[in-house]
């Protein structure tokens, strides 16, 4: 799995199990506030040899990402 898959696929669970508001836009921030979340709590549990590379780029893969690329694939 990419850092990219990795990212959509915590941002769709972030906002399938979270996202509730009626404001389409709270719901995208909420998912990736959650997903960065995830991403910052397992990096602090990791020693540098144990995947922090991929965990910091999934992290900016979740920064970067937009609910309109990932509904559109």
């Amino acid at each position: 799995m990419t850092p990219k898959e990795k990212a959509i696929e915590i941002y769709k669970d972030c906002y399938s199990r979270w996202c509730f508001e009626p404001s389409h836009d709270k719901n995208v921030l909420t998912a990736k506030s959650i997903g960065l979340y995830v991403c910052k709590h397992v990096l602090s549990h990791m020693g540098a040899d144990r995947g922090v590379e991929f965990w910091e780029q999934v992290k900016h893969e979740l920064e970067n990402l937009e609910h309109s690329e990932i509904y559109s694939l």
